[in-house]
């Protein structure tokens, strides 16, 4: 089984070497389409992905996605009904999780949040609150440019935090794949975290515990148990210095570790692993 998550940024084309390269929503949505399908993957945890906004040409791009890769099996949880730094509130518990065989019962909503694609069928899914921390934080937001120095730019903005949620995809298989986005406040994150691990450990055996964390290094892998699937750096893609994304697990499975080349697709590089 080969398996991955990916950082969409909203399917944004970001590459500071080619700063000339700009294209509309849905070229662009395409291009990861294509991107995503020259995988080869099972399943792809997606993270910031957008349904029926502006910025993005107003689609639900997890339900395009799926049409273009052959990915028919998906999941999507909103996590705010808005765009992140423009008005939005939080997702309520009825308006949230969104599956392929429901779709069509739902009404579109400008929205935000994680999705998950797979080829393999899916049994049920559920979702976990986590909440939000109670303040936000000046983050060095990637502007697409490069100094003079041939390095990239960025600025600082403060960023209210928003609602998090996981989203537990269990296969048919038995396999238990948790996708989430975390807080990017420290701290705030580890304790969202961990209630994902307890929660896991209702729903199966064979259990993964994937998406963009916003936690560094060997952090998510504290505790008992638990241990890093992908040691790769994922962030900023064009010159990856941080590990923000992981793929853990708590089970001794063994992986191979497949490389991707996705330079000028989203900020993030995406972690992708095949199971033996």
């Amino acid at each position: 089984m080969r398996l991955g998550t990916w950082n969409i940024l909203h399917a944004t084309l970001l590459d500071p070497s080619n700063q000339s390269a700009g294209f509309e929503p849905l070229v662009a949505l395409h291009k990861f389409a294509e991107k995503i399908s020259s995988l080869n993957l099972d399943l792809l945890a997606l993270q910031e992905v957008d349904e029926g906004l502006a910025r993005s040409g107003q689609g639900h791009q997890l339900k395009y996605l799926s049409n273009e890769t052959k990915m028919l099996f998906w999941s999507y949880a909103r996590t705010i009904i808005g765009a992140p730094g423009e008005d939005w509130r939080e997702a309520k518990k009825h308006e949230s999780l969104i599956n392929h065989h429901d779709y069509h019962l739902r009404a579109t909503l400008p929205a935000y949040g994680i999705g998950t694609l797979s080829k393999l069928p899916i049994a049920a899914t559920a979702t976990l609150e986590l909440g939000k921390a109670p303040f936000g934080l000046p983050l060095a937001i990637a502007t697409g440019e490069l100094n003079k120095k041939s390095r990239a730019k960025t600025r600082f903005i403060y960023v209210p935090d928003e609602p998090r949620l996981a989203l537990a995809t269990i296969l048919e298989n038995e396999w238990v794949i948790i996708n989430t986005h975390l807080s990017f406040v420290p701290f705030y994150n580890h304790y969202q975290l961990q209630k994902i691990k307890k929660w896991a450990k209702k729903l199966g055996d064979k259990i993964i515990i994937l998406g963009d964390f916003n936690i560094p290094g060997k952090i998510p892998t504290w505790g008992r148990g638990w241990r890093e699937l992908h040691p790769g750096k994922s962030y900023p893609a064009w010159d990856p210095k941080i590990k923000f994304d992981h793929i853990i697990t708590n089970q001794p499975y063994a992986v191979k570790i497949i490389p991707t080349d996705t330079t000028g697709y989203s900020d993030h590089l995406p972690l992708i692993i095949e199971i033996n």
